[in-house]
């Protein structure tokens, strides 16, 4: 009796696993059918097409509600970017030369 309770019980656990270890669409079949959610299509990276807090430029994604990231004033001609997972000042001279390695390392990987 032990070696038939062995045997059913391993037959229903490779039964229920199956589900479990197919591989999953990431997509819910109801959001699927109504096309929120198709293949290669880019993300907002979370951010509501209203969301005017922040500039994203490649890499580089420009702050400008301070109180919303509790950040103090910056002088004049300065301002916060976020680089990587980092908060840094950028002067103007700073975001500049940014823009321009960005540009060219756009150019670079195409």
């Amino acid at each position: 009796m032990s070696k038939f309770l062995a045997y059913a019980s391993t037959a229903a656990l490779i039964a229920l696993a199956q589900p479990a270890l197919a591989d999953p669409s990431h997509c819910p079949p109801g959001h699927a059918m109504k096309g929120w959610c198709s293949a290669g299509e880019p993300s907002n990276m979370g951010r509501a097409q209203g969301d005017t807090d922040v500039e994203i430029d490649s890499d580089l994604i420009i702050i400008r509600d301070l109180d919303r990231f509790r950040l103090p004033p910056l002088a004049e001609g300065e301002r916060y970017a976020i680089v990587g997972d980092r908060v840094v000042r950028v002067s103007a001279e700073e975001y500049a030369t940014i823009a321009v390695v960005g540009a060219l390392s756009e150019l670079l990987v195409e």
